[in-house]
């Protein structure tokens, strides 16, 4: 960043990645069709101009994931930086 004259993590050796990402959960209990209808309003939204627009403006990366491969998705990254914790010792 300008006006900061510091080394990156990755400039001084620390490999590490903590992207910021996004989820639309929902409360437990809900039916099974209540799910596919909630992912489905969020698949076609993402589907739109406007979406598409909301990321190039933002500089998002398309990562939408539903079901059982947001449910992997979260398993995956929590073990991920529960292993970066762990190595810094927190």
């Amino acid at each position: 960043m300008p006006g900061i004259d510091i080394p990156t993590f990755i400039e001084q050796g620390v490999d590490v990645n903590l992207p910021n990402w996004r989820g639309l959960v929902a409360p437990p209990g809900i039916t099974d069709a209540q799910r596919d209808e909630l992912v489905s309003i969020v698949e076609e939204m993402a589907a739109t101009p406007e979406w598409a627009e909301v990321m190039e403006r933002n500089r998002w990366r398309d990562a939408l994931l539903t079901g059982s491969d947001f449910a992997d998705f979260i398993a995956q990254d929590q073990a991920r930086v529960n292993a970066i914790i762990e190595e810094l010792g927190l």
